[in-house]
């Protein structure tokens, strides 16, 4: 602000320093009868009217050399400000979508939020803030010229106000709402863009099994080429005007000086100094009130962006209490781990995933949970890992209530093996070691989870060992490697207690044998939850758990369940 300020007074000084120069040149007996310029020209010991001239001539030169530098570094200023902004607010959106519970996921498109964080917030940037900087700039220019223009001739100044604001202003008002309306349209269209890349990308192998590369690209041409389309409309409505109102402003100047040469020669070399004034006022003025027509225009259009991540900011909250996850002292798991009364129903549905569960797991035993699909064994899991709260009842970690607040205790203790491993396109080393910053690796940690996951042989055959990168996704491995790479991640932290979602389902008979081997070898030291589709892999556990829409239909040991 404070430069914006200093450039709207340079532009008044360097517009105003003009005037002099060409009074003179006009007429060089003005030093004599002007009382300002026969004072400096005194002072300053000027010799003769020539020499004075060009003085007057250097300083509007450096006065507008130095407007125009100043004017760079206020521009340079703003657009750091701005851009900076862009990394600030995407970067609380992460944060905020990332303390969010894993209910929020469920119910949110992913593509959908990352088209918020990156996409919207460029625009937001580039349409909204940007634009509201240049906004303010360019009102303070185009006032210090006006009061200028108005000082030297009012009526004139006036006149040349009201064409050239009125114009602008019919203008503003011509487009205003039909630039809300193709942002709100780009915004949708820009949502189902990253939709379709975010399905198209995930599901690579079906589509190019299938061969619906075309239906893909068909869908995704409709909503690329609405919001291009969009993009260009903003542009060539936000800047057309200025070719337009230049001619009209320049023309007019030039009828003026065709008048008064007309009407009276002698009064136009009066008159020449005012009109160069309103020249060159004119050649600042204009560029200031295209800006800030540009950028009404342009903040017209980037509404929806801003609502979009309003919305979520919102939605999302703004509670700036960090709390530090390495200072959560664990909650070990001692004695028991007990659902009592557990019913869960996800949103949007009638029918519970999960019904009056009640179950008691002792600490260092194994327990399998089996299934058919939609058995409710997933949601379940979930509920003791604390990303889903019950309904009603409650779950009891050492007679101790998993609320909200002490999740992330009981989630330190947990090391998880999902159905769908995740891996991050790095090396072995940091996707064993999740999260684990490099310089707080511990790689006897990382070979000793490998072994104990039946991968090390495999890694340490590859050229470059654990430094080896899985590429995205883990492309580069087969499906039995990426489990057991998941498997070899939930042990590097030596958990208390090992949680397996189908974790070997991947796995062919002979690795699984040999993983669930080094599982129940944990047998005694860390509590493991497995869930299984086959029975025979769950049948060394201490507990077996039937589970049938949602309720247990079957628990105890392995020759029980069978036998029932």
């Amino acid at each position: 602000m404070v430069l914006m300020i200093l450039v709207g007074c340079m532009e008044l000084a360097g517009t105003a320093s003009v005037a002099p120069f060409l009074a003179v040149l006009a007429k060089r007996s003005v030093i004599e009868t002007n009382p300002y310029l026969s004072t400096v020209y005194l002072a300053l010991g000027f010799e003769n009217a020539r020499s004075f001239l060009i003085a007057l001539g250097v300083l509007a030169i450096v006065m507008l050399i130095a407007t125009s530098v100043l004017n760079v570094l206020a521009n340079y200023a703003a657009l750091r400000f701005s851009n900076m902004r862009r990394h600030r607010l995407s970067c609380d959106l992460l944060e905020q979508y990332l303390r969010q519970p894993y209910s929020f996921f469920l119910q949110r498109n992913t593509s959908s939020i990352t088209k918020t964080m990156l996409s919207e917030v460029d625009m937001v940037i580039n349409n909204a803030l940007t634009p509201s900087l240049e906004l303010i700039s360019n009102s303070i220019t185009a006032t210090a010229v006006l009061v200028l223009l108005i000082a030297v001739n009012p009526s004139l100044a006036l006149i040349l106000i009201g064409g050239l604001g009125g114009c602008y202003l019919l203008l503003y008002a011509s487009i205003r709402k039909s630039q809300k309306r193709i942002g709100r349209q780009r915004r949708e269209a820009n949502r189902e863009r990253f939709k379709i890349v975010s399905e198209a990308l995930g599901g690579i192998k079906e589509i190019k099994v299938i061969g619906c590369e075309q239906a893909y690209l068909k869908a995704f041409t409709k909503p690329s080429k609405l919001a291009s389309k969009h993009q260009a409309t903003n542009k060539v409505l936000a800047h057309s005007p200025q070719y337009l109102v230049k001619g009209m402003v320049f023309s007019a100047i030039l009828v003026v000086a065709v008048y008064v040469l007309g009407k009276d020669e002698a009064a136009l070399q009066k008159f020449l100094p005012i009109l160069g004034l309103y020249a060159v006022g004119g050649s600042r003025l204009i560029p200031a009130l295209q800006k800030i027509y540009s950028c009404l225009s342009e903040i017209q259009f980037g509404s929806a962006a801003v609502d979009d991540v309003l919305e979520d900011l919102k939605l999302l909250g703004q509670d700036k209490n960090k709390v530090n996850q390495n200072s959560i002292e664990p909650m070990h798991l001692q004695k028991s781990l007990r659902l009592i009364n557990v019913t869960f129903t996800y949103e949007g549905s009638d029918v519970p995933a999960i019904e009056n569960i009640n179950l008691e797991i002792d600490s260092k035993t194994a327990v399998g949970i089996i299934g058919a699909t939609g058995a409710g064994k997933s949601t379940l899991i979930d509920l003791i890992l604390g990303l889903l709260y019950p309904d009603s009842g409650e779950i009891l970690i050492d007679g101790i209530p998993l609320t909200k607040e002490n999740a992330r205790a009981w989630q330190k203790t947990i090391g998880y093996v999902p159905q769908h491993i995740f891996l991050a396109d790095d090396t072995i080393t940091h996707n064993i070691a999740f999260g684990v910053p490099e310089t707080k690796i511990d790689h006897s940690m990382v070979e000793k989870a490998a072994r104990m996951a039946q991968i090390h042989e495999f890694v340490s055959k590859l050229p470059e060992g654990y430094q080896t990168r899985v590429g995205e996704q883990g492309t580069r491995f087969s499906g039995g490697q990426r489990q057991r790479l998941g498997i070899a991640r939930a042990l590097y932290h030596n958990p208390d207690v090992l949680v397996l979602d189908e974790a070997t389902n991947a796995l062919d008979n002979e690795t699984e044998a040999e993983v669930m081997k080094a599982i129940n070898d944990l047998s005694g030291t860390k509590t493991v939850i497995m869930i299984a589709h086959r029975l025979s892999t769950v049948q060394r556990c201490d507990k077996i758990v039937k589970l049938e829409m949602g309720k247990i239909i079957s628990c105890g040991r392995y020759h029980e369940v069978v036998a029932k």
